[in-house]
Formats: structure tokens, sequence, C-alpha cells
């Protein structure tokens, strides 16, 4: 089993591989990124063909000790170099970080940092784990990953082990402004103890509410139960009574299930120690206003952030079923006069159903396809064709007159107009089709 490690130091205990300087004592940062064989920058250099021409979009990251390529990057990459790391992991674990691990994989494309956190955390009765690990690569194949683990990483694998099994991290990706997104994971890792608080009140408050739920529901389940039996005894018709009593307990079940879910959910949370997004995004507004909200009063429950994939793009309109859908004849977005194409993602009946039971208006969604362009945040503007017809006699509107259920035109006769009765086809916001009565290269009158 090939270890990978280019360089490291490790505290008191040998890893397996046996590489390595060993210390007794956990060192600090400026220790720990000597001991580590890490004391080393990053330079981005241009690439040049063998022709001398410079290749536009790319750069080579360099390591200045021993210039050592270490991979080909596009020029929007942002390096994050090894001491940078180590500055980041002691400002978000305060005073007093000492390091267990750190090294270089792979010959320096990769690095990790190893943290003991400082203090104990217990949270929701939940025991966090002991280490912090900092992964960075310098040759533009993964993105800077951060995590709360309880294995000590000491190579290539431990190092993977700790970030698939991770239960609470945070990443970036080497491009944007790197400062912002460093505070970002600050403020994403150690909200802890206000934030958990809250949740753990949730999640108390959702299960008292789910026993009550279901001491109510028993209760007046039995007693309706108890009524049908005695209108049985007297000779009564029951069977209104049991499609109320399977009603209520169908209503029961759903209700509880509901109920569940969330709890489901608050445990995950709890679980995480952290507010999770569903997935890496641009925050890109508050949800439902254009409004500045600073100062104003907030309900309860109301999402605070709305994200937008950095890989793909979607709109929400009002809901379309997928019976409208399949009946337009095409449907696109605009974005600052730009039409793009859309994928309609039809929504699940458990989806509605949850939209239903919150009080929420249902809603629909479309994956806008070849978007990348399109900046988040934006005003999009969805366009529905019903019908579409080419080649077409057609009038506008205006022009156009409806009698009960018939239509006509006032077509010129030397000083005359005489009413001509014409009939309709596909109608449009300011054009008609019309289908007989009138050819084309006729006047109409035009009213001024």
């Amino acid at each position: 089993m090939s270890s990978n490690v280019e360089s490291m130091f490790y505290t008191r205990e040998k890893p397996w591989h046996g590489l390595g300087v060993r210390v007794e004592e956990a060192p600090t940062s400026a220790d720990a990124l000597r001991l580590a064989g890490l004391d080393w920058e990053v330079a981005q250099e241009p690439i040049f063909t063998e022709g001398g021409d410079a290749i536009a979009g790319y750069k080579v990251n360099v390591r200045d000790s021993d210039r050592k390529v270490l991979g080909v990057v596009s020029d929007r990459y942002k390096i994050i170099q090894n001491r940078e790391a180590f500055a980041f992991t002691d400002t978000l674990l305060g005073s007093g970080v000492r390091y267990e691990t750190a090294g270089s994989l792979q010959e320096g494309k990769r690095v990790w940092l190893l943290a003991r956190l400082p203090r104990e955390y217990i949270i929701a009765g939940e025991r966090i784990s002991p280490y912090l690990v900092f992964s960075n690569s310098h040759d533009g194949s993964g993105a800077v990953r951060v995590a709360l683990t309880p294995i000590r990483v000491c190579c290539n694998n431990t190092l993977n082990l700790a970030l698939d099994t991770a239960r609470r991290s945070w990443s970036m990706i080497h491009t944007g402004n790197i400062s912002d997104k460093i505070q970002e994971a600050k403020d994403t890792l150690f909200m802890a103890e206000t934030y958990m608080d809250s949740l753990g009140e949730e999640f108390e408050r959702l299960t008292e509410q789910l026993e009550k739920l279901r001491e109510d529901n028993a209760y007046n389940i039995r007693h309706l139960e108890i009524d049908i039996e005695i209108a049985r005894l007297s000779g009564q018709d029951t069977a209104r009574m049991k499609l109320q009593l399977k009603q209520m307990e169908e209503l029961a079940s759903f209700e509880e299930k509901y109920l569940l879910d969330l709890i489901s959910e608050a445990e995950k949370q709890l679980g995480n120690h952290q507010l999770i997004a569903p997935f890496s995004g641009t925050v890109t507004a508050i949800a439902g206003t254009m409004m500045n909200w600073n100062g104003m009063a907030m309900s309860e429950n109301t999402p605070m952030l709305a994200l937008a994939s950095e890989d793909s793009r979607f709109l929400q309109t009002d809901y379309i079923n997928s019976e409208q859908e399949e009946s337009y004849h095409e449907y696109y977005a605009l974005v600052d006069g730009k039409r793009y194409e859309l994928e309609y993602i039809p929504r699940t009946s458990e989806e509605l159903q949850a939209m239903t039971v919150k009080g929420e208006a249902k809603t629909s969604r479309f994956r806008m396809l070849d978007a990348q362009d399109a900046k988040l945040g934006k005003n999009v503007f969805l366009c529905i064709v019903e019908n579409y017809k080419e080649n077409v006699l057609s009038l506008p509107k205006s022009v156009v007159y409806k009698e009960r259920r018939n239509y006509y035109v006032y077509v010129p006769e030397g000083d005359a107009l005489v009413k001509t009765p014409v009939e309709i086809g596909v109608q449009g916001n300011n054009y008609v089709e019309i289908t007989s009565g009138l050819k084309e290269g006729a006047c109409v009158y035009v009213e001024r």
C-alpha cells in the first residue's frame, strides 16, 4: 500500500509507513510548517508552445524550492499557500492551536495539516470529533477541504478516509476572493453552541408536538369508534361515520409522517453540527423579496437564503402541471434579453403534499440549459408559447369585433364600411389568425 508521502511530521505515535519527522510535543504553526517540509511557496507562470507562443487561459503552478511543476491550471485559479493554510487554521481554532501531523503528498501536489481541537465540544449529547483536517491541492485537481474528524491523518489513504467519512465539512474552489471564502468557513464550521442550542430546542418542540398529536389522534379515533359501535347497536346506518373514521385515520397518518420527516431533518442537522446547504452555491437573494430587509422583522420559519448552484441555473414559477407543460408549443427563459432553453422538472406528489400542509403556494421548477453565462440572482422571464403557426393570415386584435359568438371586421367598399363575418384561429397577445372570410391583400377598417 503506497502512502504517497513526500514529507511530514508526526507527534509521538509513529505512522504505519514509518516516514516523517517525529516530535514529542505538538508544535505551533510556525514550527509545524518547517517540520512538515511545507516551508515553500507556489508561483504561477505562463505556458508557452514549442514555438514560443503563450497559451492563453492557462498557467503552470511551480514550487519555488526546486522548480518542480505541480500542475497546469486555468488563469482563474487562485493559489492558497501552505502558510495561508496554517494561518487559516490558527484563526479558525483560536489561540493555542497545536498540530498533530502535517505533510506533502504526491510530490507536493497535495498537502494536509491536522490540528487537535483546543477544547472538547459536546453538542446535543454528541461528542464532537477531536481533530480538524485541512486539505489543499496545488495541481488544480481538487478544492480546499476542511473537516472535523476522529481520524489521525498520516498519509494519502487516511486523508481520503477522513474527508469521505466526515459529517462536518466545508469546501471551496480555487477561484474568486479567497479571504472572503475563508471567513465563510469560520462562520460555518464554528457557529456551534448558539445554533445547536436553538436547533436542539426545535428538535424537542417537534418531538413534543408529535407526542401530543399521537395522543390527540388516538383519543379522537377511539371516541369515533365508540360512537360507531353505539350507532350500530341502536340500528343506525354507520356508513357515513365509518367513512369519517377512515378519513380521520388517513389524516392522522399523513400529519404524523410530516412531523417525523421534520424530526429526521432536525436530527441530521444536530448530527452535522452546522447549518447545511443542500449543495455548494452562491447566495443570491433573501427569499421572497427584492427589498432591503436590514432592520425589518421576519416571520418564524421564513427561508433566509436562496442558493444557486455554480453548475446549474434553475428558475421557479407558478405551478404548471405536466399536462399543461406537454401542451405548450415551446417555452424558454429571457435573461437580460438573451434566450435560454429550459428543461421542465415535474414536482413529485410528496413535494406537492408538503407544500399544501405548510400552506405554501404550489410552484414549478425549470432547469436552464447552457446558461453558465447567466449571472446568478438576475430576474428571469419565463416565456410560454401555447400555439404557433407560420404563414397565416392575421390581423391586429383591435380590428376584429365580436358579437355573441361571431366575429367580424369592417371592409371599405367605396364610401361605405361593410360588416364582414370572419372565422378566427390562434390568438396571441396582439394578433389573431383569420381562417376564413378574408383573403390576403384585403383592406380592413382600422379605427383611429
